[in-house]
C-alpha cells in the first residue's frame, strides 16, 4: 500500500510538472529563437553599414576583416563585391537550427550573417536549464512528501494487519487504538468484535469438548452394562433378550458417534494451536489487564517459544490472577519460567492463599480445566499459583530443521 501511494503521488506530481513544463519549454524555445533572429538581424544591419563605408573608401573586404568583426558562433559571407565572394573561417550554409539574415550593400552585392545551430542550441539549453532543475526539485520534494504522507496513511492499516495476525494466533482481545482514518477505525472495531465473538464461541466449544466425555460416555457405558446384565438374566424371555441386544447395538452406534464428535473437537482444537512466545503472550495479557485497572504486574524473563492454543491459557491466567487477588494480594505478579521438561507460568502475591481466605475453589477448578485443554495443569507452590504447560517445539522451528 505504501509503495502504491508513493508511486501514485510521485506520478501525479510528475504529470503536473510535465503539463506545465513542456508547454513552457516550447514557449522558451520560441523566445530564444526570436531573440537570436533579432540579434542576427541587428548584426546584418550594422555590418552592411560598415561594409558600405569600407567599400566606398576603397579598402575592400577580406576574410581577416570579417573574422575580426564576427562574434562567436557567427558566420559572415559577402558576395557580389569586386574581389569576389569572401567569408569568415566559420563554415556558412544552412545547417539544422541555424539562423541567418541577409542585407544588400549600397555598391552592389549582399552580406549574409549566419548564427550556427550549435550556438542556438547552447542558448536554448541555458534558457531551459532552470526549468529542468525546477522540475527535478519539485519531483524530489513530491517524493519526500509522498513518502511521509504514505507512511502516515499506511501506519493504521499496518497495525491492523498485525492485530489480525495476532487474532489468528488466538489472541482474541486485541488492543486497537482509535484512528483518525474512518475506514481504519471501522476495521479496528470489527476486529475487536470478531475477537469477542470468537472468544465466546471457542469457550463454549471447549466447555462442550471438556465435559462431553464425562457427560456422554460414562452414562452410555453404564447403560450398556446394565442392558447386558438384563439380557443375561434367567427369567428374561428370548424376545426381550433379543430386544436388549438390539438396544446394546444401538448404544454402540451412539457411542461411536460420540467418539467421532470428540475426535472432531480434538482435531479442531489442534487446528487452533499456533507458534507463540509465552513470555510475550503473558506480557501483552498483563498490559491489557493493567489497562483495565487490574493490579497485576509482569516480571520479565527470557523468551519461551512453544506451541499451543493460547486462548485457554490466557483465560486460565486471568482466573489465577483473580484467585490471587481474591485471596488478599494487593498486586499479583506474573512470571514465566522455562524448565527442562515444561514451562511454568507463576502467579505470585497471593499472601493469604494458603489460608484459603477469599479464594474460590471453583475458580481454580475452572483454570485447571482450561489448562488441561492445552495439555497443562494447575498447582500450588506455597503462596504461588503455578500453571504448568508442556514444552513443545514451535512448528516453524520444525520446518526449518527439516
Amino acid at each position: 500500500m505504501r509503495r502504491r501511494l508513493v508511486a501514485a503521488f510521485v506520478g501525479l506530481t510528475v504529470l503536473v510538472v510535465a503539463l506545465y513544463g513542456i508547454p513552457r519549454a516550447f514557449l522558451l524555445s520560441d523566445l530564444v529563437r526570436i531573440d537570436e533572429q533579432a540579434r542576427v538581424d541587428r548584426t546584418a544591419d550594422v555590418l552592411a553599414l560598415l561594409l558600405d563605408e569600407r567599400l566606398a573608401d576603397g579598402r575592400g573586404v577580406t576574410a581577416d576583416y570579417l573574422d575580426s568583426v564576427a562574434a562567436p558562433g557567427e558566420g559572415l559571407r559577402v558576395s557580389g563585391v569586386p574581389d569576389g565572394p569572401v567569408r569568415t573561417s566559420t563554415v556558412l550554409g544552412d545547417p539544422d537550427g541555424s539562423i541567418q539574415a541577409s542585407r544588400p550593400l549600397a555598391g552592389g552585392g549582399r552580406v549574409t550573417v549566419t548564427r550556427s545551430g550549435e550556438a542556438v542550441a547552447e542558448e536554448l539549453a541555458e534558457a531551459l536549464l532552470p526549468l529542468a532543475l525546477l522540475g527535478l526539485l519539485l519531483a524530489a520534494l513530491a517524493a519526500l512528501a509522498s513518502f511521509l504522507l504514505a507512511e502516515r496513511l499506511a501506519r493504521p492499516f499496518r497495525e491492523l494487519a498485525g492485530t489480525a495476525r495476532r487474532l489468528g494466533e488466538g489472541r482474541l482481545h486485541p488492543d486497537v487504538p482509535t484512528y483518525d482514518v474512518p475506514e481504519a477505525d471501522a476495521i479496528g472495531r470489527a476486529l475487536v468484535e470478531a475477537g469477542r465473538r470468537l472468544d465466546l464461541l471457542l469457550a463454549q466449544e471447549r466447555r462442550v469438548a471438556v465435559h462431553a466425555s464425562h457427560e456422554l460416555r460414562t452414562p452410555l457405558t453404564a447403560l450398556r452394562l446394565e442392558l447386558e446384565d438384563l439380557a443375561l438374566g434367567p427369567d428374561v424371555s428370548p424376545a426381550v433378550t433379543q430386544g436388549l441386544h438390539h438396544g446394546v447395538a444401538e448404544l454402540d452406534r451412539l457411542s461411536a458417534a460420540v467418539t467421532d464428535l470428540l475426535e472432531l473437537a480434538d482435531s479442531h482444537r489442534a487446528a487452533t494451536e499456533a507458534d507463540v512466545d509465552l513470555e510475550t503472550l503473558v506480557a501483552e495479557a498483563v498490559a491489557r489487564r493493567r489497562a483495565e485497572g487490574v493490579p497485576v504486574a509482569h516480571e520479565p524473563s527470557q523468551p519461551a517459544p512453544t506451541r499451543f492454543d493460547p486462548l485457554p491459557v490466557l483465560q486460565a491466567l486471568d482466573l489465577l490472577v483473580e484467585e490471587a487477588l481474591a485471596a488478599g494480594a494487593r498486586e499479583a505478579t506474573v512470571s514465566v519460567s522455562a524448565r527442562p521438561t515444561h514451562l511454568e507460568l507463576r502467579v505470585s502475591g497471593a499472601a493469604r492463599a494458603g489460608d484459603g481466605t477469599g479464594g474460590a475453589p471453583e475458580r481454580l477448578t475452572r483454570a485447571g480445566e482450561l489448562a488441561a485443554t492445552a495439555g497443562g495443569q494447575v498447582a500450588r507452590d506455597g503462596t504461588t499459583l503455578v500453571l504448568r504447560l508442556p514444552r513443545r517445539a514451535p512448528l516453524g522451528s520444525r520446518d526449518s530443521a527439516q
